[in-house]
């Protein structure tokens, strides 16, 4: 129904608040897959990301950080993780893009403040630099593993055992990279996939189960080189 209310034409001159909320809610809705046209593995469409691209960026025009500091946090954070997805365009652009709006996001939403939402944002911050191309590749892995951390302290801390075990997965990827990893960060990598796999055991997630094994395989057969 958001995608059929968005056709609805609104003035933003007449009704900026409402035609704002309605972009965000699209735009939202397009790069988590919610909007209708998922691809295979669930992840959003590349249609789907390039409008929700579009939405959000015309959203923000509207957004005034001073005034309205957690919309455009959000708007921000959602679009780091959209860029972050991009398959269209240069990757390494759409990369740096996602760090910029997570970076952004950030500056609004502290773990003190809003601990949710500081998580997701640093979340896809940490994201990024793991698959970051520009740069120092020591430098990009060493924060993303700082911000994993940082992460898992928190999930432990509130009982987030699910989301605890997924930054664990994301620890294991940034010590497993091909292209970065030394032999002391490659023997890290099954340490936290163990961790997960065990967490996510407990919590009966077949699906994340099997994801923990092949990746102990492939960290196995790596290191027997």
């Amino acid at each position: 129904h958001l995608r059929q209310a968005s056709e609805e034409e609104i003035d933003p001159s007449e009704d900026t608040d409402n035609w704002v909320r309605q972009r965000i809610d699209l735009g939202e809705q397009l790069i988590t897959g919610d909007a209708a046209r998922p691809d295979v593995e669930g992840r959003p469409g590349v249609d789907d990301i390039e409008e929700g691209i579009s939405v959000l960026q015309a959203a923000l025009t509207f957004v005034n950080p001073q005034r309205q500091p957690e919309r455009w946090a959000s708007v921000h954070s959602s679009l780091a993780y959209a860029y972050r997805w991009r398959v269209n365009g240069d990757r390494s652009d759409n990369l740096e893009q996602a760090i910029d709006h997570a970076e952004q996001a950030l500056t609004v939403y502290t773990r003190e403040d809003f601990p949710e939402f500081w998580a997701v944002a640093l979340d896809h911050l940490a994201d990024a630099l793991r698959l970051r191309l520009h740069g120092n590749p020591e430098v990009n892995a060493g924060t993303a593993i700082a911000h994993y951390q940082s992460l898992a302290d928190f999930y432990a801390e509130v009982g987030d055992r699910s989301h605890w075990a997924g930054t664990q997965m994301d620890l294991g990827r940034t010590y497993a990279n091909d292209n970065r990893a030394t032999r002391g960060e490659l023997e890290k990598a099954p340490v936290a996939y163990e961790l997960a796999l065990a967490e996510y055991e407990r919590l009966g997630d077949a699906e994340h189960v099997a994801e923990a094994h092949a990746n102990l395989l492939s960290v196995g057969t790596a290191l027997m080189w």
